[in-house]
Order: structure tokens, then C-alpha cells, then sequence
């Protein structure tokens, strides 16, 4: 029994140890409001240093995946997922949600042009900040539109599409 709890515990340790990550709040002032997200990398970076910029889908969906009718942290944990095999990632609440309040006379105004706009923002200050050798947009549901109109306008080095649409509507 002992040597089996051993090496749960080592095994615990060890992960603890590889699987330590980095996080850091980050804002963007943008014309009406101030956006916010997360970059998250591994304590100890690999050599070569890729971005997964996570963009997420339609509704009030948050950086985490979360929405005022259903939590499931889904982009959270993918982003989880990502640092711990060695890649940065970077997540935000759009404009309206989560942190990135705006105001609800303005909610009215909001286009789909702006959540693109803001992907370019965010993805032209991250490029800027930071040295990342590779920047991947991944874009989940409505989110893999506004990655490859982001791509367009500034390209990245590839794009991932998560239940993107596959038709026009």
C-alpha cells in the first residue's frame, strides 16, 4: 500500500511542478470601453513559442466558455489543456460581457464588425507585447468567422475552426 500512495503522491508532485502556469490580466482600451482577458503561458516555455488565441462563440459567451444560462468552463479548460502540453494562450470577454462592461444604451449600436475589429486589436497588442514566434487564432461557433476575418485583415500563422459554420446562412 505504501509504494502505491508513494507514487500518487510523486506523480502529484511531478505535475504540479510541469504543469505550473503563468497568468496575466490584460486590458484594451477601445473606443467606448475597456476589454479584458487572460493570457496564460507555462511557467517554463518551450523553445519555440506559440500562441492559441481563443476567440469564443455567438451570445453572451465569457473567456471561459460561460454564459448566463449555462457554466461549463469550456474554454478555460481547453486553454488548460493547451499550457500544459506548451503552448501560450489568450482568451477575452467581448464587448458587453464578463468583465468588458459596456453600457446597455450602447448594446444597441454593437455590430459584428466590432468583434472583429477588437480580435485585431488584441491580437496586433499581444504580437506587440510579446515575442510569440507562432500565432494560431482558434475560434469556436460564431468565434471561427471573426478568426478567419482576423486572419484576413492580420494574418496569423494558422487558424483552428471549433463547430464553425460550414454553410452560408
Amino acid at each position: 500500500m505504501r509504494p502505491v500512495l508513494l507514487t500518487f503522491l510523486l506523480a502529484g508532485f511531478y505535475s504540479s511542478i510541469f504543469a505550473q502556469v503563468v497568468s496575466t490580466p490584460l486590458s484594451l482600451k477601445r473606443d467606448q470601453l475597456v476589454l479584458h482577458g487572460t493570457l496564460e503561458q507555462p511557467s517554463q516555455p518551450p523553445d519555440e513559442s506559440v500562441l492559441v488565441f481563443i476567440i469564443q462563440g455567438s451570445g453572451p459567451t465569457d473567456r471561459d466558455g460561460n454564459n448566463p444560462m449555462a457554466k461549463n468552463n469550456s474554454l478555460k479548460m481547453l486553454s488548460a489543456g493547451l499550457v500544459e502540453l506548451g503552448y501560450s494562450t489568450f482568451r477575452y470577454d467581448k464587448r458587453g460581457v464578463g468583465e468588458s462592461i459596456l453600457n446597455p444604451e450602447k448594446m444597441a449600436e454593437q455590430v459584428f464588425e466590432n468583434f472583429v475589429a477588437d480580435a485585431i486589436a488584441w491580437k496586433e497588442q499581444l504580437e506587440k507585447e510579446y515575442a510569440f514566434q507562432k500565432v494560431v487564432i482558434l475560434g469556436h461557433s460564431q468565434g471561427s468567422l471573426v478568426a478567419a476575418l482576423t486572419h484576413l485583415e492580420s494574418p496569423a500563422t494558422g487558424i483552428i475552426s471549433l463547430a464553425g459554420t460550414a454553410r452560408s446562412a
